[in-house]
């Protein structure tokens, strides 16, 4: 047997129902989405899903790591320093909401849909804890812990992004952003001060 064949053959058809999950969620809530709404979008067998997935949250999870790689990539801001008070810039993660608005929604809201949150505020949180070692120097401590900081500051960047979309988006992603340095920058700098 050709296993080269066989690994593609997986790989497609994981590809193709971890895509069908994702427009399903772009058009409808993920609580109510079933697993024959998948596999009808796929055009996929129920025997082959269930040789490849338990079930749909098995499925989601499966995808999460892709997806969260590309909301990371949106906040990439390299070479930004403390003494410019700005962290990261969060308007591409607004932008990228605002495009794809009906999937951020659904990760966002709905029942079953906390692990992703989970997901995505512990990726966010390790980008920002990375971003925060780069500012100080080799021997320096802040006063608060950097891990602290980072969950601190992503739990802020997601509950501003779900208040957004429960709030119809009243803002722009630029003027978010505005929101988020004026809210979070003054306290990191502060905490940023080395101990003693």
């Amino acid at each position: 047997m050709d296993h080269g064949k066989t690994d593609r053959r997986v790989t497609r058809t994981r590809h193709l129902l971890r895509e069908a999950l994702m427009s399903l969620m772009r058009e409808q809530r993920y609580d109510s989405i079933t697993v024959q709404n998948i596999l009808d979008r796929a055009d996929i067998g129920r025997s082959t899903f269930y040789s490849h997935y338990r079930d749909k949250e098995e499925l989601l999870i499966s995808g999460l790591d892709d997806i969260i790689h590309s909301l990371i990539l949106t906040l990439e801001n390299p070479g930004v320093q403390p003494d410019q008070h700005k962290l990261l810039s969060t308007e591409p993660l607004f932008k990228h909401a605002q495009d794809e608005f009906q999937l951020h929604k659904a990760i966002m809201g709905g029942h079953g849909i906390n692990l992703m949150v989970q997901k995505i505020q512990k990726h966010l949180g390790r980008h920002i804890e990375d971003e925060l070692r780069s500012w100080l120097k080799e021997d320096e401590a802040p006063a608060i812990p950097i891990p602290l900081m980072g969950h601190y500051v992503a739990s802020v960047v997601l509950s501003l992004l779900r208040w957004w979309f429960d709030n119809n988006k009243p803002h722009s992603p630029a003027q978010m952003d505005a929101i988020f340095q004026q809210l979070v920058m003054p306290g990191i700098l502060e905490s940023m001060r080395p101990k003693g």
